[in-house]
């Protein structure tokens, strides 16, 4: 398992704040 699951959180954010700009 990956050590960090909170930069994957971060990335979707990321991605869902370009595709709802």
């Amino acid at each position: 398992m990956k050590e960090a699951p909170i930069n994957d959180f971060l990335m979707l954010t990321h991605m869902l704040e370009l595709y709802t700009t």
